[in-house]
Formats: structure tokens, sequence, C-alpha cells
């Protein structure tokens, strides 16, 4: 893939941006340290290498889904253009990869329209249930 010769920008990380040069760069956080928070621009997802992630959502951060190596998270980001709705933090020392929405857009063209169709509804059904969550853990 490339990734061994691509170098990550720690400033860009800190304000969460992500382009194609980081593609497939592997990033290592330290436990509580946040990934993105909710309502963060989202421009990719992330594999977990190593590690544990926590989703959480609302002021109370109330703990919605806990992640391990091999999962992959922020998967609604390459899906739409909409803001994240919840927020990931390490909960361990976690190292992932990351999927820019340029990489998932080229496996996307290669699949049928029913099934990008029903990925954008599924997604759709998610942020709405992840705007409930917010709502009812504030």
């Amino acid at each position: 893939m490339g990734a061994a010769k691509l170098k990550w920008r720690p400033r860009a990380r800190k304000r969460g941006i992500v382009t194609a040069a980081t593609a497939g760069v592997k990033n290592s956080f330290a436990p509580d340290e946040p990934i993105f928070s909710a309502g963060d621009a989202a421009t990719c997802a992330y594999l977990i290498q190593s590690g544990k992630v926590e989703i959480r959502v609302g002021t109370r951060s109330c703990v919605i889904d806990t992640l391990e190596t091999g999962e992959i998270f922020g998967e609604m980001a390459l899906v739409d253009d909409h803001a994240r709705s919840a927020s990931a933090f390490a909960v361990a020392p976690t190292t992932c990869t990351i999927i820019t929405k340029q990489q998932f857009a080229k496996h996307m063209e290669r699949s049928d329209p029913p099934t990008r169709a029903m990925l954008k509804l599924m997604t759709k059904r998610l942020r709405k249930i992840a705007h409930d969550a917010h709502k009812a853990a504030a």
C-alpha cells in the first residue's frame, strides 16, 4: 500500500485534518486521548490495529460501544458528509490506520447501485439513532 513511505503530520492530526497524503498511515493514541469529538468535520474512518476505543455520546459521555483490534469506527464519514455523530476515545494504548473517503470511494465505485443505496440508508438511520442517544444522554 505504500503507507510506510508516508509521514504523519502531527499538526494535521491535532486539528482533525486528514488528507490523501495520510491515508493508510498508522496513528497512535494514549489512554483517554480523544480521537475525534461529536460535531467534528468527518474526513476518514479508523481501523484499530491494536488497543481499545470507546464510542461515546452526550454531555455525560455515555458509552455506546467499545471496539477492539480489527474493528472500524468513524465509518459513517465515508458514506455521507455529515459531522461526527459521536466521540471516540482511546481507552488503552491504541494504534489505528486511517481510511480516507477517497480510498472508500474507489471500492464503492465497484459496487452496484442498490448496495450503495442501502449503505446510505443504513447510515441515515444510524445517524437518527445517534441523535436520539445524544438527547437521552444529555
